[in-house]
């Protein structure tokens, strides 16, 4: 399984209903007022946590408001939630990278 495959499959379970970060839930219910569906809320997160990845190797990084670690996963959601990045869409027969 790809590292890519297995970003998909974590935050998909963890959309799901499964906890990640350490004690709270992130804002999955204001993420995707930001998006169209889970689908690509799931795809949005991936992304977000492969920027997170190349920031650093640690998969925990420290919630800077709250002083707690937090999973990368969990802050992707986040920065989506509160629009710190901006889920683009492509037209139809774009190329993603």
């Amino acid at each position: 399984m790809s590292l890519d495959d297995a970003l998909l499959l974590y935050i998909i379970k963890s959309i799901k209903g499964r906890r990640f970060g350490m004690s709270r839930r992130p804002g999955v219910e204001e993420a995707l007022k930001r998006v169209s569906s889970r689908y690509e809320l799931v795809h949005a997160s991936a992304k977000r946590v492969k920027q997170l990845l190349e920031r650093g190797e640690d998969i925990f990084i420290r919630d800077r408001a709250r002083g707690e670690l937090i999973k990368k996963t969990f802050q992707a959601i986040e920065d989506i939630a509160q629009g710190k990045v901006q889920v683009v869409r492509l037209r139809k027969g774009s190329e993603g990278g």
